[in-house]
């Protein structure tokens, strides 16, 4: 069975942690995207079942979209940025992953995120479970990377 996301980017986290205590506070999931339509799914899914009328779903959607888009006009200044990979990890350089399993695919936002890393020295990787998260840390840790 496939493991999700979430749990792929928990267990790497999880094992650089307490594999290589040296690490700690070095690597890090920035929380930097919001889902407004994926929400909006989700209060359709649930006022549908309830048994709401599709105007009163319809006028709750409009209202929740208008005070998000205000949000996100807020993180946008304080820096938050689409694309943004998993794990940031600073050793030495900038390593970022990113966690793909099943249908995911890289975005175009990422790929943006991507350029400007490796444009700066860092690398970026996309990884889909834990043994190749391990694979591409144990190779940097031990200095056989092409750093």
């Amino acid at each position: 069975m496939e493991k999700s996301h979430n749990r792929v980017l928990s267990e790497c986290f999880s094992w650089l942690w307490n594999t290589y205590p040296e690490t700690r506070y070095c690597c890090f999931h920035v929380r930097n995207e919001s889902a407004p339509e994926r929400v909006r799914q989700i209060i359709i899914e649930f006022l549908s079942f309830s048994g709401l009328y599709s105007e009163k779903i319809d006028l709750f959607c409009k209202y929740w979209l208008k005070k998000h888009i205000i949000q996100l006009s807020q993180d946008k200044a304080i820096g938050i940025v689409p694309g943004v990979l998993d794990l940031i990890w600073i050793w030495d350089r900038v390593y970022a992953f990113d966690v793909k399993v099943g249908k995911d695919r890289v975005s175009d936002a990422q790929k943006v995120f991507m350029s400007a890393v490796e444009k700066q020295g860092g690398k970026c990787f996309i990884i889909g479970n834990l043994d190749e998260f391990k694979k591409i840390v144990t190779l940097i840790i031990n200095g056989r990377s092409n750093r």
